[in-house]
């Protein structure tokens, strides 16, 4: 009916929470965190010249809100130098670059400024300040990238399928599976994106027949570098992620383990989600109960199986995994782009050099690009030469 075309209205409330919900979580986090470290600076500020006659520098008595740009760069500045983490210790060069990139972010978005605080000349010492703080932090041995999540190697998760971590034996082991499996396979980022995968009409999974083989098509309609706004109206969306079966072994294979837990649903199942709660045991082909995995349980299925293990591991490192493996079999770069579904380079950030290809990089140097040194020449290469025409 005509009537129902426009039938649903909202409030002021419902509008400020549909656009906010447009904003990446990770975003919104970073954000409110800046803005609290930043009103604690303020607050510490306030109490030293409360303490301190002589405290050498005037503050401004405002919250970032109400500041211009004279008085946020004036703040900035000794903010810069000043940050430090909870314990005293220094940031790393890339958060102290992190937090100056949030506060620009709430300025144009939030506060709508319309300023850049990198490049304009308003922010001059702040640019200064910040320059300055990373460069400290560097000298003082501080390298970002330390905390990074580790791809999952083929080693280890060789361990995992012979300690029974992963398996088929429950349906709380065959959650872990599929978790496991479909993360590396489609190269997502974590529990959010996970608890958005549905089942049935509009899930992102589809099983299709090409060239006389099933295959598992995963097509990510919405995500971090393709968000469906105006500035990705003139992009192309991403490519399908296309998964074949494990011929090799079936046991280890994403398709099945898609299958799995579809045929595992409950029937007459009132939840959309793919990720189901697991029964503590299984009824007849029932494996999961009629109840959603939430975020925060999806969100730990990686670091949960790969405890033990040594290395940082969370839902990020089933990003990496996938294009870290393609890029170690030497597959181009544009197949693990279309993996990945960036755009840019970046993509170069999820992939990690193993020792084998430092050791065939070093072998090109030298000149033996098989990889393999003859027993000659390593006994040449061992063997000093007239070295006592060097002795003064």
């Amino acid at each position: 009916m005509a009537d129902d075309r426009f039938a649903l209205v909202f409030t002021h409330e419902d509008f400020i929470n549909r656009t906010e919900q447009s904003v990446p979580l990770g975003t919104s986090r970073k954000v409110k965190w800046v803005l609290k470290m930043f009103n604690a600076f303020q607050q510490e500020q306030i109490r030293k010249q409360s303490e301190n006659a002589d405290f050498g520098r005037n503050l401004v008595y405002k919250p970032i809100e109400e500041m211009d740009f004279e008085e946020l760069n004036y703040e900035l500045k000794y903010f810069f130098l000043s940050v430090r983490r909870q314990d005293g210790e220094r940031y790393p060069p890339k958060t102290i670059y992190d937090i100056m990139t949030m506060l620009n972010y709430y300025l144009n978005n939030d506060l709508e400024k319309k300023v850049n605080l990198f490049s304009d000349d308003r922010f001059k010492e702040t640019i200064k300040a910040m320059n300055t703080s990373m460069k400290e932090s560097s000298e003082a041995g501080l390298v970002s990238g330390l905390q990074k999540s580790s791809p999952i190697s083929v080693e280890d998760e060789e361990i995992l399928w012979k300690a029974g971590v992963l398996g088929w034996n429950n349906p709380k082991q065959i959650l872990n599976t599929a978790v496991f499996l479909l993360s590396i396979h489609t190269s997502v980022r974590g529990g959010k994106e996970l608890r958005s995968w549905t089942y049935g009409r509009n899930s992102p999974f589809c099983l299709e027949s090409r060239q006389g083989k099933e295959v598992l098509i995963y097509t990510e309609a919405h995500g971090k570098t393709y968000q469906g706004t105006v500035s990705c109206m003139r992009l192309d969306p991403p490519k399908p992620c296309v998964i074949h079966h494990n011929e090799d072994n079936h046991n280890r294979c994403a398709v099945c383990a898609f299958k799995r837990i579809v045929e595992g649903r409950p029937t007459n199942c009132s939840k959309d989600a793919l990720f189901l709660k697991p029964l503590v045991k299984s009824e007849g082909k029932t494996l999961f109960a009629n109840q959603v995995v939430g975020v925060h349980g999806l969100a730990n299925v990686i670091s949960t199986i790969m405890a033990g293990i040594p290395g940082r591991y969370t839902n990020q490192s089933a990003r990496k995994t996938g294009p870290t493996r393609l890029y170690q079999g030497k597959v181009e770069e544009q197949i693990i782009q279309e993996q990945t579904r960036h755009r840019s380079l970046v993509v170069r950030q999820y992939k990690e050099t193993s020792e084998e290809q430092l050791r065939e990089k070093s072998c090109v140097i030298y000149g033996t690009a098989s990889g393999e040194t003859s027993t000659k020449d390593v006994q040449e290469s061992s063997t000093p030469k007239k070295m006592d025409a060097y002795q003064h």
